[in-house]
């Protein structure tokens, strides 16, 4: 995971050297770069993953090529933390990146224990946010003894976790609508944080919406009434839309979605322009989606963003190239970059990725040159 934030820190290297007001060294992520060279685009072995930095940038491949599907990350101070759908030894797996040095920890279980009332095995993906005391942890999970899926929040003093979850109940469950999955986290203009989420209609015949609620000031609890956002339509929708997540700026807010069915080579991933968080809001991709399958990511979504030198960075999963829906198949991770133009956002792409990595790699080998040519006047001439 690590190497995927090393490969950010290439891309953003060159820009940073054009921003006086902040200085060469003046980002953590750049001095990943400097003190990192010797192990750029490295596999590196892992209980988890095989981590491909630059490759996975430049060429569309997996930045982290193993099970990491619905990830979420949340940047504090020089670290970056990174959760995703329950695996097979996890209810959510979890690293930190170190932003400040070379390096990564793998954090085990997030969310190690579930409350009394969730069964194990269907904890799905988890959205975290910082708290003015903490940190919460929302996640969707299955109701003990029945197979409706709701969400739920887990807390803790540190994003490193381990997040406790003292509940007697979901926090947030449309039982007549067939539950509720896919929670994530966005802040309006103001500052007011809103909870988005799915009604999970698909398990039982209902139709699938896209919903917000504003969170209470603590994070604990959603404050009614509930506002759909936005409906399945029939087409490359397949009439199942989930995985929301927003991006809001002075303009709009940008909701995006996941679509069709999750475990195909049909999952895509919409946008909608909104008022605001709370709605009403229309769609941008209309006949065809946003985002669909590409040469590497087949059936991209659960898409989610962060922040980080002044960019924003879309990561999502997709099934790898030979991998689709294949028995035991897992969902890797993909990054991108995203801007919000006039016309709405756009991937920045592989064009901006390679420019960036050709400039800094350029400035690495001419500062190296200098270096050698000094070193090499200051050495003393061996006679023949």
């Amino acid at each position: 995971m690590w190497h995927m934030v090393l490969a950010l820190s290439m891309m953003s290297c060159a820009d940073s050297a054009n921003d006086s007001s902040r200085g060469r060294d003046a980002d953590p992520v750049v001095r990943a770069v400097l003190r990192g060279l010797d192990v750029l685009d490295n596999d590196i072995d892992s209980t988890r993953t095989q981590l491909r930095a630059v490759s996975g940038l430049v060429a569309g491949t997996p930045v982290v090529n193993g099970d990491f599907a619905d990830a979420a990350a949340i940047r504090v101070g020089d670290d970056l933390y990174a959760f995703s759908t329950n695996t097979a030894d996890a209810n959510i797996p979890a690293w930190r990146v170190h932003l400040n040095r070379v390096g990564a920890d793998d954090l085990g279980d997030a969310l190690p224990v579930l409350p009394a009332w969730a069964e194990p095995g269907f904890v799905w993906a988890p959205a975290a946010a910082k708290l003015s005391d903490g940190y919460v942890l929302y996640y969707s999970t299955r109701v003990a003894g029945t197979s409706m899926q709701c969400v739920s929040r887990a807390t803790s003093a540190t994003p490193a976790g381990p997040f406790v979850d003292d509940s007697a109940a979901p926090m947030v469950c449309q039982e007549d609508l067939g539950g509720t999955i896919d929670p994530s986290v966005v802040a309006d203009l103001d500052g007011q944080r809103w909870l988005l989420f799915k009604n999970d209609g698909n398990c039982c015949g209902f139709e699938t919406s896209i919903w917000s609620a504003r969170l209470s000031e603590d994070g604990l609890e959603v404050i009614e009434p509930f506002h759909r956002l936005l409906a399945a339509e029939p087409g490359w929708e397949g009439n199942l839309i989930e995985g929301p997540s927003m991006l809001v700026d002075d303009h709009a807010a940008y909701l995006f979605y996941s679509a069709n069915a999750w475990d195909s080579v049909n999952y895509a991933i919409g946008v909608a322009r909104c008022d605001s968080p709370a709605g009403p809001c229309a769609r941008i991709t209309d006949g065809e989606p946003w985002l669909s399958s590409t040469r590497f990511a087949r059936g991209p979504g659960g898409q989610e963003f962060f922040d980080a030198l002044g960019s924003t960075w879309m990561i999502y999963h997709g099934w790898y190239r030979g991998d689709d829906v294949k028995a035991g198949a897992q969902r890797r991770l993909f990054v991108d970059l995203v801007e919000v133009g006039s016309d709405g956002p756009v991937r920045v792409g592989r064009g901006r990725a390679v420019g960036w990595i050709v400039a800094v790699v350029a400035l690495i080998a001419a500062t190296i040159e200098v270096i050698w040519w000094r070193r090499k006047r200051r050495r003393p001439s061996v006679p023949r």
